[in-house]
């Protein structure tokens, strides 16, 4: 059993008795007001308490069970509703018989003799008419805490299937790295391996870098913009260098947001798009502008290009259409309504692509990084 569980079942245990000692204090105070005059014991009206708490305390983990696997439910109540009947019966026999021994066992104990003060019967109903709302009252609790537990693996759940699929959409968005790219990029550097040596060397040790990032297992569904701008600098530059000069690249992104997590390759395809589908039906020079801005608790990033822009029949603005529905999909698991893509257009032309998603940061590697500056 996880760690984490073992100490949620001991604090539940410990609020549990501290409970019932409280309400053991509480029925044993009234008790000694009701028989301050009769002449008993102080003692006897505490044990007389305690000991029907007692029972009650430990019988609540059976009627928790009992419940576990006879919950009511719309469609199953009636019959529910009768086996719960029988187990009130049996419930307030086994109260009566438990807090009728232990009274007995610590007047023994104690050299004292206990004559209960009405026949058994009498008893029986007696106990009965009021372990009827004791153990209606604690089907309703245990039935509240089987809700609360399956709310809480439900959210669980939800949380560890929003992980699984951020993991997808980021080997997915890896993947994008086709295999075209990857010969393209090699015959790049074999063809300029022959006339600039320097040249091919950084063109490999970027393509290189590139590589070992999209093939490594990710060790989290986000990582810091300064680190997700870093691949995406080397893949532009590739691609740059593929186009030979018929593309630029420009980063606006301040130096505060370095540390602002995004998604794994979040920023790559949204580039890819803008050259592929931006720059396919356009003479001159296509150029892709990065920009990062924080608004309030909201991290705002727009890859923008001066391509060819939004075709006429295509009025979306929300990333369908184009391809960039596995994006959104991605946002949507990780932020819910909180992560959006829009589709803008650029005055003069172009498309700009704008992301949102709420601003976090990651605190421990930024902590790291500038106790490393400083210590330098």
């Amino acid at each position: 059993m996880p760690r984490s569980n073992l100490s949620q079942i001991r604090f539940m245990a410990a609020l549990w008795c501290v409970l019932w000692v409280l309400y053991t204090l509480l029925n044993s105070i009234h008790a000694l007001i009701d028989h301050r005059t009769t002449g008993v014991a102080t003692w006897e009206p505490i044990l007389w308490e305690s000991s029907s708490i007692a029972v009650i305390a430990v019988l609540f983990f059976a009627v928790w069970r009992f419940n576990e696997f006879f919950p009511f439910s719309r469609d199953t109540w009636p019959r529910r509703l009768l086996q719960h009947c029988a187990a009130a019966i049996v419930f307030s026999l086994c109260h009566t018989a438990g807090m009728f021994g232990l009274r007995f066992a610590v007047y023994a104990l104690l050299e004292s003799n206990y004559v209960p003060a009405q026949s058994v019967t009498t008893i029986l109903l007696y106990e009965f008419s009021k372990d009827v709302p004791t153990y209606a009252s604690l089907v309703v609790i245990a039935t509240m805490l089987r809700t609360h537990q399956s709310y809480r693996d439900q959210v669980l759940a939800n949380l560890n299937l929003a992980k699984e699929l951020a993991l997808l959409q980021g080997q997915r968005m890896r993947e994008q790295l086709r295999p075209h790219f990857l010969f393209n990029s090699l015959n790049l550097i074999s063809a300029t391996m022959y006339e600039d040596v320097d040249k091919a060397d950084r063109l490999l040790a970027n393509l290189s870098a590139l590589l070992r990032h999209s093939l490594a297992e990710p060790e989290d569904v986000c990582i810091p913009l300064k680190r997700e701008l870093h691949y995406l600098e080397l893949y532009l530059s590739l691609v740059g260098e593929r186009f030979d000069g018929r593309t630029t690249f420009a980063f606006a992104v301040p130096s505060h947001l370095d540390y602002a997590l995004i998604p794994r390759f979040m920023l790559q395809p949204l580039a890819e798009n803008a050259i592929h589908h931006g720059f396919r039906e356009r003479d001159g020079v296509g150029h892709v502008l990065v920009r990062a801005r924080a608004e309030n608790e909201t991290l705002i990033l727009d890859i923008e290009d001066n391509g060819t822009g939004l075709p006429a029949d295509n009025n979306a603005t929300d990333g369908q259409g184009i391809g960039l529905s596995n994006t959104v999909k991605t946002l949507s698991h990780l932020y819910g309504d909180a992560g959006r893509l829009q589709l803008l257009p650029v005055t003069g032309g172009g498309l700009c692509v704008r992301l949102q998603l709420p601003l976090s940061r990651d605190v421990k590697r930024e902590g790291a990084d500038h106790a490393f500056v400083d210590h330098g």
